[in-house]
C-alpha cells in the first residue's frame, strides 16, 4: 500500500467550472453517425426523430454532454449545410469528399438523414450547448452566414423562415461557431498558410455576425510550439475570434503504433505510456494559454477551446472503437485537467460521442458505454459548478523519459456550498494507493457517498454481451474524523461529502 495525502482548502476562491468542458463531438466518419447516432434500421415509432435509438438515445443523456460539437472535424470543411434540412425524401444523397478518398469505411456516403435540425434537437433534448463548424474549406462566408440566420434567425427572414417551414418554429440561438476547421492540415479542404487563414476568418466573422452579433466564434488554432500558426491568427484575427481552437491525440503520430501495437501489450510499460500521455496534453494546453495570454488583442483575451481531444492508437479506431479501463483513466486525468483550467479552457470536446474513437458503441439499435464513457458519467453526474484547489503529495511514476504523479486529483464545490466532490485517480497499475483526505474549512458529515471505476484487469472493457463488465459502482462509506481512502490500483473515484448542519 502507497500513502498519499491530498488537502483540499474550501475557503478559496476557485474559478468557476462551466458544463462546456464535458464537451463531446459528432462527425460524419466511420460509424459516428451512419449506424451510430443514427439508424435507416427499425420503427419510426421507437426511433427519437425517426432516426435515434432509444438505447443511443439513453446513452448520450447518461453521460450528460455539456456541449456537442458538428459536423467536424475534417468532414466540416466539405460539407453544405443545406443539403441536410428540409423533408429527409428530398434531402440529396452525398459522397462523403473528405472521408471518401480513404474508402467507403471511412467515408460513408451521407444520405443527409441527420443534419442541422436533427443534431439540435439531440442537443435541446439531452441539455447540450451545439457548437457547429461552419464551411470555410469550400464554402463562402455568404453559406456561413445563411446557417447562422436558419438557426438563430426570425421566421420573418428568409432562412429563419425557412427553418419554420421546415417545421421549427422557435430559433435554436446557436451561441457557438468554429470557423473552419484544422486549416493548417495539409490534407483539409482550404489548406492554407495563417495569414490566408486570418484573412478568411475576418471576412467569415464579418459575415455572420451580420446575422447574429451575440454569436461566440471560434478560430483555428494549431499545437504550435515556435507560435508561427497561432500568432498571426491571434494577431491579425484575433478580434473577431473568442476561441482559439486546439486538438491532440496521443500518442500524436498513431501510425507508428499501428507496427507495433503497443496500446494491446498487458504490460506496466505500456500502461504508463499511455497515461503519459496526459502530461503532453497539459503542456500543449499551457503552451497554448501563454500564446493567447501573448498575442490576443489588447482588451480582448481569447480562451482556448480544446475541440478535439483523446487516445488514438489505430486508423480502424475511426470506423469503430471501444476502449478499455486504461484509456478511462486517461480521460479522468484528462477531465481532471480539464476542471483545473476551466478559466482559461471553458470549452473542450472529447473526439468522439458514438463508435469513432468514443464513449459510447453502439450497433444503431444498441448502446452501451466504454470506460471513457463511464468516467465522464462520473464526472458530471457529480462534479459542483466551482473548482477548489486541491494539493496532492505522493509519489511520481517514471515510465519513458516522463514522470507524472500516481495520484492525480481535483475538487469542486456546488454552488450552494453544501455539496463537496473529490475526484481521485489512482494511476498505478498494480499498487493500491491510501489516501488521506484533509479538508480544510469543509466540516462534513460522517458519510459520504464513494462512486469508484475500476476491475481487476486493467485493459477490460465492455461488450454489448458484457455492457457494465466495467461500471461505475456506488456505495455509502464511513468517514472518521481523520478520513482516509484505499484506492486500488488503476482505478477512478468520487468522494462526495455532504456540509454538517450547523448546530
Amino acid at each position: 500500500m502507497i500513502e498519499a495525502r491530498v488537502q483540499v482548502d474550501t475557503r478559496a476562491a476557485g474559478h468557476i467550472i462551466p458544463r462546456t468542458i464535458y464537451g463531446h463531438f459528432i462527425e460524419h466518419l466511420g460509424r459516428s453517425v451512419d449506424e451510430g447516432v443514427w439508424t435507416e434500421q427499425g420503427r419510426g415509432e421507437d426511433l427519437f426523430l425517426g432516426g435515434i435509438s432509444r438505447p443511443v438515445l439513453e446513452a448520450i443523456r447518461a453521460i450528460r454532454p455539456g456541449l456537442i460539437r458538428y459536423p467536424g472535424g475534417c468532414f466540416a470543411d466539405s460539407y453544405h449545410w443545406q443539403d441536410g434540412v428540409g423533408p429527409r425524401e428530398k434531402r440529396p444523397r452525398r459522397k462523403n469528399r473528405m472521408w471518401g478518398r480513404f474508402g467507403k469505411a471511412l467515408g460513408p456516403d451521407d444520405h443527409n438523414h441527420f443534419g442541422t435540425d436533427e443534431f439540435l434537437a439531440l442537443c435541446r433534448e439531452v441539455g447540450a450547448e451545439p457548437m457547429l463548424t461552419v464551411n470555410v474549406g469550400s464554402g463562402t462566408p455568404e453559406e456561413a452566414a445563411a446557417w447562422v440566420e436558419y438557426c438563430n434567425g426570425s421566421d420573418d427572414g428568409y432562412w429563419g423562415g425557412l427553418r419554420a417551414a421546415n417545421g421549427w418554429a422557435e430559433p435554436w440561438s446557436v451561441k457557438y461557431w468554429c470557423v473552419g476547421n484544422e486549416m493548417w492540415n495539409p490534407g483539409e479542404f482550404g489548406f492554407c498558410g495563417p495569414a490566408t487563414y486570418a484573412r478568411r476568418l475576418v471576412r467569415f466573422s464579418q459575415a455572420m455576425r451580420e446575422k447574429d452579433p451575440t454569436i461566440r466564434l471560434i478560430a483555428v488554432g494549431a499545437i504550435d510550439p515556435w507560435n508561427w500558426w497561432n500568432r498571426t491568427v491571434l494577431e491579425d484575427g484575433g478580434p473577431h475570434a473568442d476561441y482559439l481552437s486546439i486538438h491532440a491525440y496521443h500518442p500524436p503520430l498513431f501510425i507508428t503504433n499501428e507496427l507495433v501495437r503497443r496500446d494491446r501489450k498487458a504490460t506496466a510499460d505500456a500502461f504508463y505510456w499511455v497515461l503519459s500521455g496526459t502530461e503532453d496534453f497539459r503542456r500543449i494546453l499551457e503552451r497554448a494559454d501563454k500564446a493567447c495570454a501573448r498575442f490576443s488583442p489588447p482588451g480582448k483575451p481569447v480562451q482556448i477551446a480544446f475541440d478535439e481531444w483523446n487516445v488514438w492508437y489505430s486508423i480502424r479506431h475511426i470506423v469503430r472503437s471501444n476502449y478499455n479501463l486504461r484509456d478511462g483513466l486517461f480521460a479522468a486525468s484528462i477531465l481532471n485537467l480539464l476542471q483545473r483550467l476551466a478559466d482559461r479552457v471553458p470549452i473542450a470536446c472529447l473526439a468522439q460521442l458514438v463508435n469513432v474513437i468514443s464513449a459510447i458503441v453502439s450497433d444503431g439499435n444498441n448502446a452501451y458505454l466504454t470506460p471513457i464513457g463511464q468516467a465522464f458519467k462520473l464526472f458530471t453526474e457529480n462534479a459542483g459548478e466551482r473548482w477548489l484547489p486541491a494539493a496532492v503529495e505522493c509519489e511520481n511514476i517514471r515510465s519513458g523519459g516522463k514522470q507524472f504523479p500516481a495520484l492525480d486529483s481535483s475538487a469542486t464545490l456546488e454552488t450552494s456550498g453544501e455539496r463537496l466532490g473529490l475526484f481521485l485517480v489512482n494511476r498505478h497499475y498494480d499498487r493500491p494507493l491510501s489516501v488521506a483526505i484533509d479538508l480544510q474549512g469543509f466540516d462534513s458529515e460522517s458519510t459520504a457517498t464513494l462512486e469508484l471505476l475500476h476491475h481487476d484487469d486493467p485493459l477490460a472493457r465492455n461488450t454489448f454481451a458484457e455492457p457494465e463488465r466495467v461500471a461505475v459502482r456506488t456505495e455509502e462509506v464511513k468517514l472518521p474524523p481523520s478520513p482516509r481512502l484505499e484506492l486500488p490500483p488503476h482505478s477512478i473515484a468520487a468522494l462526495i461529502l455532504n456540509r454538517r448542519p450547523a448546530d
